[in-house]
C-alpha cells in the first residue's frame, strides 16, 4: 500500500483551484443539516502558507485543505480556516452563469464535549 508521509508538506500547485465569486454572509444561505455531507473536521494547523485542515470526507479518506481549494470534488470551496471552524461556500454552475442564486455555506467544526450534571 503506498501512504503519503502526512509531515511531508504538500506542493502548492496541488492545492491551488479557481476561485468562485462570493457573496456577503448576509445574503449566504445555511443549509438544512439533513443535506450536508457527513464530512468532519480532523484537525487544523498553521503554518508558513496559513491556516490548513485536515477533513475526513469518508471512513477511509482524510484531505488536507486550505482556503480557496476544492474539498473532494464536492463543488464546495473552502472559504476560510480559524482554528475551530471550516467556512465552505457552493454555487451551482448554472448559477454562477445566471448570476442570481445566493451562495450556499455550511460550516465544520470540532464535536462538542457534552459534560455529565
Amino acid at each position: 500500500m503506498n501512504r503519503r508521509d502526512p509531515f511531508k508538506r504538500i506542493p502548492r500547485q496541488r492545492l491551488t483551484t479557481p476561485k468562485t465569486a462570493t457573496t456577503s454572509h448576509q445574503d449566504s444561505k445555511i443549509i438544512p443539516l439533513v443535506n450536508n455531507p457527513s464530512w468532519r473536521l480532523l484537525g487544523v494547523m498553521h503554518g508558513q502558507d496559513g491556516h490548513q485542515a485536515v477533513i475526513q470526507v469518508s471512513p477511509t479518506e482524510r484531505v488536507l485543505v486550505q482556503p480557496g481549494a476544492e474539498l473532494a470534488r464536492s463543488g464546495w470551496m473552502i472559504k476560510t480556516i480559524s482554528e475551530k471552524e471550516v467556512l465552505l461556500e457552493h454555487r451551482s454552475s448554472d448559477s454562477l452563469a445566471r448570476g442570481d442564486s445566493p451562495t450556499r455555506t455550511f460550516i465544520l467544526s470540532f464535536p462538542t464535549i457534552q459534560q455529565s450534571p
